[in-house]
């Protein structure tokens, strides 16, 4: 969402910095590590797009997708002008939660607090939260375990939670790897999107 050269940036529960996304991103399988308290852009002035802000206007909802909560979803918030735009807009802003927590990145994060720490970085409370609740097979999740991965809870109320709409269902994806169907998910923005067929 720049055109810059940047560096993401974070700093850990004991004020340790790392830089590089990889540095951040990577842990060997069984790894732990404190946990990111801030994640920013060197350099801080690094701006985004006139493409990205014209884009940002003209959209009636702003979806914030699954994916790596530091190192993808927030990164990408991180250019300057992007949380300015948000915050000016009347669009609906819809966050898809993960299925599962990312070893060294979000440990012991459920729905609540993914979605605070992407508020956070937002500057606006989310209108929507979509969040999965099926299950992977034992195996798939005895193979996750290993890697220090496991399913994010859903610590949240039904219906509606301090202003947000809540949407509870089961996105998961039939497979070997425990991830959104994209049919599913789909089709719960369709429907929140109002264009089913």
């Amino acid at each position: 969402s720049t055109l810059r050269d940047v560096t993401l940036v974070a700093r850990l529960s004991d004020r340790t910095v790392i830089r590089g996304e990889t540095k951040i991103d990577v842990l060997n399988s069984g790894q732990t590590r404190l946990p990111i308290t801030k994640i920013w852009l060197s350099p801080h002035k690094a701006k985004t797009t006139t493409a990205v802000i014209e884009a940002i206007n003209a959209a009636d909802f702003i979806v914030v997708p699954p994916g790596d909560l530091y190192t993808s979803i927030i990164a990408s918030l991180l250019p300057q002008g992007i949380k300015q735009t948000i915050c000016a807009s009347k669009a609906r802003v819809v966050m898809c939660t993960n299925t599962m927590m990312k070893n060294g990145e979000t440990d012991g994060y459920g729905v609540l607090r993914h979605v605070l720490v992407v508020e956070r970085y937002l500057g606006r409370r989310v209108d929507v939260v979509i969040c999965n609740t099926g299950l992977p097979t034992r195996d798939v999740l005895e193979r996750y375990a290993a890697e220090g991965k496991h399913p994010v809870e859903v610590d949240i109320p039904d219906g509606h939670w301090e202003g947000r709409e809540v949407v509870k269902a089961d996105l998961l994806a039939r497979g070997e790897l425990a991830r959104h169907s994209s049919e599913c998910l789909g089709y719960t923005l369709r429907g929140l999107f109002g264009v089913l067929e």
